[in-house]
Order: C-alpha cells, then sequence, then structure tokens
C-alpha cells in the first residue's frame, strides 16, 4: 500500500477514515482550549494573512466577525467545537498545519494511534510531516 499526497487528498474529500481521524487528533493538538475574543482576532489575522477566508463559507466568516465583537468568551460547547473547527481549517492552509497532519496521518498509519505519547508529542510529529512534505512529489510514496 502506498500512501500519496494525490490519495489523500482524494481521501480527504470523500472522508476517509484516516484523514477524519488525523484531523480530529490534530484538532486536539492545534486547538487553542480556551476561546477568547483576542484569540478570534488572532484566527481572523491570521485567515487573512495565510489566505485562509476567501476559502471560508459565509456563515464562518460571519461567526468569526461577530466573535470579533462580542466581548466574553465563547462557553457553549457547541459553539466551542465550531470555531475550533474553524481554527483548524485556517491551520491546515499554513505548511506547519499540512505537516502536522501528515506527521499525524503517518504515525496513525504505522500504527502509533495507541500510544498517545507519540502523538501528543508535537515535535516528532512536526518532523515527519516536514520530512515527507520535503521529499519531491515523485518520491512521496509511504506505506
Amino acid at each position: 500500500m502506498s500512501f500519496i499526497v494525490g490519495d489523500f487528498e482524494r481521501a480527504s474529500a470523500a472522508g476517509s477514515k484516516l484523514v477524519e481521524k488525523a484531523k480530529e487528533v490534530l484538532l486536539s493538538i492545534v486547538a487553542p482550549d480556551n476561546i477568547s475574543r483576542a484569540v478570534v482576532e488572532k484566527l481572523f489575522r491570521k485567515a487573512l494573512r495565510v489566505g485562509a477566508w476567501s476559502s471560508l463559507k459565509p456563515e464562518q466568516k460571519a461567526l468569526i466577525l461577530a466573535l470579533r465583537k462580542w466581548r466574553g468568551g465563547v462557553r457553549s460547547r457547541n459553539l466551542l467545537e465550531v470555531v475550533k473547527r474553524i481554527f483548524l481549517e485556517v491551520e491546515l492552509f499554513t505548511f506547519r498545519g499540512r505537516a502536522l497532519l501528515y506527521g499525524v496521518a503517518i504515525a496513525i498509519k504505522n500504527g502509533v494511534n495507541v500510544a498517545k505519547d507519540v502523538l501528543n508529542n508535537t515535535g516528532y510529529i512536526l518532523a515527519t510531516g516536514i520530512m515527507y512534505l520535503n521529499n519531491p512529489p515523485m518520491l512521496r510514496v509511504y506505506g
């Protein structure tokens, strides 16, 4: 079995279990636990900076703009999950986000999903993802 970037992107579009599991683990790594006005402001600025703002859905944009004006933090669990998902989408536009996603997917594919210490080691996951993304596209076969 091979692990190719094109296959990963197609699996992501189809909703593969590996991609969904990798995104769930990445969500716990990248997204902050407490969403305050300052965090939403950083999210907004990062989305503009990396170009993710244009690809967000209008509902997501409206939510971010409304939360920027809100003085308090986010207390609702449902709203917190939605904002974390938006945070993940913005993070996946950066090289670091893609490297973390590929690193988590490689770790899961290698059977590391039971070893939580490896999945919580962001440095290892990031190094694995960067190593994978720095390979030429023809050599990005992992498996």
